[in-house]
């Protein structure tokens, strides 16, 4: 009964499959789509005033769902990284802006009012905040966690960088100073929309469907 319950279950991996996992042929990797309809490009000036914000500055997203001081989320080296960019005195005028508890209708006016979203986790699975970012057309520079690599290939101005805050703070400047790409055509090359992930849903439903009516004959 065990080998045969074992043989009914089914994984799906929103960052890449264990390897002890890979050859199984029940390991599925699914990570989430984002919904170009809810998340797009707005007006600085609106968003600015919406979130009662100074529109002069170059405001970099820092994003945690629920606690700003949540270890993973590396806030810590988030804060020191801006504070390099700030000591810098490059004229950019950097200030730090913190998105958690946010009610999520009010999330797209977090991203539009930010020049860059900069993420500093230790791990990740497939980062939402990036892919809403992108969709907003605004460059993401990312530890290397995760899915970020493969979300942001075929970017212009998207960078992955070492955990060390001298080095994200120069990716920060280079993504302000690179050409702009257009994210939302990198999210749709790179299949991350949620009509992508549902179509890959539905045939992985098709694939355990296969595999359980083989297991019964």
């Amino acid at each position: 009964n065990c080998l045969i319950k074992s043989k009914r279950v089914f994984v799906i991996f929103k960052d890449k499959i264990p390897e002890k996992l890979k050859n199984t042929n029940r390991s599925f990797y699914l990570p989430n789509g984002i919904d170009l309809d809810l998340f797009y490009p707005i007006d600085k000036k609106e968003c600015c005033k919406m979130l009662k914000l100074d529109e002069s500055k170059n405001y970099i997203l820092f994003v945690a769902s629920k606690n700003k001081m949540r270890l993973q989320k590396r806030y810590d080296l988030f804060k020191l990284t801006i504070e390099i960019l700030k000591s810098d005195k490059t004229g950019y005028n950097f200030e730090e802006l913190v998105m958690s508890n946010v009610p999520r209708e009010k999330c797209i006016y977090y991203y539009n009012a930010a020049s860059i979203h900069l993420l500093t986790s230790n791990y990740e699975g497939s980062p939402n905040s990036v892919k809403e970012a992108m969709a907003c057309n605004i460059p993401v520079v990312s530890t290397d966690v995760g899915n970020v690599k493969k979300m942001i290939n075929g970017s212009s101005n998207c960078f992955i960088s070492d955990q060390q805050p001298r080095i994200l703070a120069d990716y920060v400047l280079k993504a302000l100073k690179e050409p702009k790409s257009d994210l939302r055509n990198v999210l749709i090359k790179n299949k991350l929309t949620a009509q992508d992930k549902t179509n890959e849903l539905i045939e992985i439903y098709k694939k355990i469907i296969n595999k359980e009516n083989d297991i019964e004959n």
